[in-house]
């Protein structure tokens, strides 16, 4: 894998020649974190014996840039297809919710009623009692 990093002895990842030659071709704006490899270096040396960290430098043969290009272009699918979803789904929403302010107009209708009639049977109630 060069100087992007190699599979060393007993699982580990080990570091040959300088990390910032790897990403040296790379958008120094979007990966200008990365032009400063001492704490990547720190890293590896210190997590480079951990399977998950093993098995992620292992993905595509070591080619983090198009892992990563291939996970952003997945991401981007994802999005797309939710927004698509929420599209095709807006018109059934916007008609569920008009349905949900009728059912409160009509509720609302009933409510009045029950009042009205709570009133006359306390009314017709007093009535009563007063005879």
């Amino acid at each position: 894998m060069g100087a992007e990093g190699e599979i060393g002895s007993g699982g580990g990842v080990g570091m040959t020649g300088s990390v910032r030659t790897a990403f040296e071709n790379e958008d120094p704006e979007m990966y200008g974190w990365l032009h400063d490899a001492s704490g990547m270096e720190e890293d590896l040396a210190k997590y480079g014996e951990d399977e998950l960290i093993v098995n992620a430098l292992k993905v595509a043969g070591g080619d983090f840039w198009q892992v990563t290009r291939d996970l952003e272009a997945g991401l981007r699918r994802e999005e797309t297809s939710a927004v698509e979803e929420y599209v095709h789904q807006s018109a059934g929403v916007a008609e569920l919710r008009l349905q949900i302010e009728q059912c409160d107009g009509v509720l609302s209708v009933f409510e009045d009623l029950l009042h009205k009639c709570q009133s006359d049977l306390g009314n017709i109630a007093g009535g009563v009692r007063h005879m």
